[in-house]
Formats: structure tokens, sequence, C-alpha cells
């Protein structure tokens, strides 16, 4: 993307639901229109486009399998509720917070909510570091369980509330109805991004597996408010 290679994307442009871009493979011109969202797509997509050219694939063909491939559940899931948005992302680590929030910033035209906690077994550090990520692009942070199993999840939330500076997050230890709360407090324009569940259908709390789906928790509530 930002120097000379063999392989490369010119013309990006992005959208919440997807991105559209020119590549040049070996000088074999592709026009891309992907699902996929985020620069380190756009990255995934040049490794991907060289390695079919090499075994002999087609551009056209390759173009149309991109195009072709449909979302991966819960990775940059985007759910809209009239004029506010809803994204589910899987994201967990200090990389990826940061590829997420950078990415969701951009098309923001209002204020930015951010939905997550961390699991038992992340440590003070990992757990301050998503704290201080989440405060460089937030204007609300709310704090809640993923999967916590017997740590008291207000414990959790208060090692990463270490590295939050700009705000005091709301700490709501009950996933729902931290995503209740973050739901009802949406105005036009705003984006609210549930980070750390994705697609996993399960909570792990008090050495139990509770079924939880937070596509589906969210879909829930807005059809509760129509």
């Amino acid at each position: 993307l930002y120097n000379p290679a063999n392989t490369f994307a010119v013309d990006v442009e992005m959208h919440l639901d997807g991105m559209t871009f020119i590549v040049n493979c070996l000088d074999d011109i592709l026009y891309i229109t992907t699902s996929l969202v985020g620069t380190y797509n756009v990255y995934n997509i040049l490794a991907c486009i060289t390695v079919a050219k090499l075994l002999g694939i087609a551009g056209p063909v390759i173009a149309k399998g991109i195009e072709n491939m449909k979302k991966i559940d819960g990775r940059m899931e985007v759910i809209h509720d009239d004029k506010k948005t809803i994204i589910v992302d899987f994201a967990h680590t200090i990389d990826s917070f940061e590829q997420v929030l950078s990415h969701v910033k951009q098309f923001c035209h209002n204020k930015l909510y951010v939905l997550f906690g961390t699991t038992y077994y992340a440590n003070a550090e990992k757990c301050r570091q998503l704290g201080k990520i989440a405060d460089k692009y937030a204007d609300v942070i709310i704090l809640t369980a993923d999967n916590p199993d017997r740590t008291n999840v207000t414990t959790i939330c208060h090692r990463i509330e270490k590295g939050i500076e700009k705000y005091i997050p709301f700490i709501i230890e009950d996933r729902k109805k931290a995503i209740k709360f973050a739901i009802s407090q949406l105005k036009e324009h705003d984006v609210l991004v549930c980070l750390g569940k994705g697609a996993e259908k399960y909570q792990k709390i008090d050495g139990q597996l509770v079924p939880y789906q937070e596509v589906e928790v969210i879909k829930s509530m807005i059809r509760a408010k129509e």
C-alpha cells in the first residue's frame, strides 16, 4: 500500500459495510469489491490474490471469488438501528482493538460508544492497554463481562479502568444489561462497538458455559423497541 511491490492496491475506498479498491498484481489489473473491511483485510486480500495468481487462476475469477465471499460471523458485523449503528467484533487483543477502533472512528459522525470486558485470565497490563486504546477513540466506554468465569467482573473492569483517563467508564457487570443500556443511550449517527464476544455462543460464568450470542441479543433488543 505504501511501498513499491509486485502486488499493490490503489484507490482504496472504505465503508463500514465493505470496501473497493484497484489491485495491480504482477501487472494484471483487478477491480476489487468486498464485504470485508479494514486495512488489514486489504493486505490479506493482496496476499490471497498473489497466491491465486501464481497458481494460475485468472484475474476475473479471483476478483469474483473475493466479491462472493460472505462476511465472517462476528467480525465487523454491522447491525443498523434506524440511523444508529451497532458493530459486533471478536477483537480481544491489543492489536485488534487498535485496528477495529481506528477503522470505525473514521466513519463515526457523532459519538462512538465502546463496550467490552476481558477474560478472567487476561493479565493486568493487557487490561490496562485495552483500556488505553478504548480511551483513545471512544466518547463513551462501557465495561462489562467477557468470560469472567469465577473472577469478579468489577475487579476485571477496574484493571481495564487503569488505562482510561479521559472519561469515567460505566461498569455494568451483566453483559445483556450493559448492551441494553448502551443501546438506550444512542442518538442519531452514534456508533456502538461491542468487542470481545463476536460469534461465540457462550459466556463462561462460574465454571459454566451459559448460552449467549451477542448478535442475537442485540437484534432481539432492537425488535423489542419496534
